[in-house]
């Protein structure tokens, strides 16, 4: 929704070499996460292995941003038709 003004300050080339790093950044986390998944099955989703590994307290802020982020995101694709 905001391609426009980045284009307009970054130009092709920022575009271009921004979209590059940020696909590679998430091509390493999906790797990560597939691999967690194949070691470690469980019956949840991402926040499952943030409670087992790091805390039950980050478990439960990647689950309420997980939710904030969906809800954004409804919400500013419900008044486009």
């Amino acid at each position: 929704m905001g391609s426009g003004n980045a284009l307009h300050l970054a130009g092709p080339a920022g575009i271009l070499i921004s979209f590059i790093l940020v696909g590679i950044i998430v091509f390493f986390v999906m790797q990560s996460l597939g691999e967690l998944a194949t070691i470690i099955p469980v019956t949840g989703s991402f926040i499952e292995y943030a409670e087992r590994f790091v805390d039950d307290s980050l478990s439960f802020a990647l689950g309420w941003a997980y939710w904030y982020l969906w809800v954004t995101v409804c919400a500013s694709f419900s008044f486009f038709p």
